[in-house]
């Protein structure tokens, strides 16, 4: 089943969002261009720069239970993530 997860960001920086566990990112929209990052335990790599869309290929992005996608923005924003669960 698939889900949207909404973030809603009012000024430049770099926000956490959690996928519920199990899930599997089908895509990634954005207003403004952003960077997208993937943290796990504590280590931190880039998925894509300067971005307004994402959407991985095959079955998707399937992040640890434990793992956080970071977005980093110049600019306010909305972001929206389809995820299936």
């Amino acid at each position: 089943m698939e889900h949207l997860g909404t973030l809603t960001l009012t000024a430049a920086g770099t926000y956490k969002f959690a996928i519920p566990k199990d899930g599997i990112v089908k895509g990634i929209y954005t207003d403004v261009a952003v960077t997208i990052s993937y943290e796990d335990n504590g280590n931190v790599g880039v998925i894509k720069r300067n971005t307004t869309e994402w959407e991985p290929q095959g079955v998707g992005f399937a992040p640890a239970p434990i793992a956080y996608l970071l977005f980093t923005t110049t600019a306010a924003t909305n972001i929206s993530i389809r995820y299936e669960l």
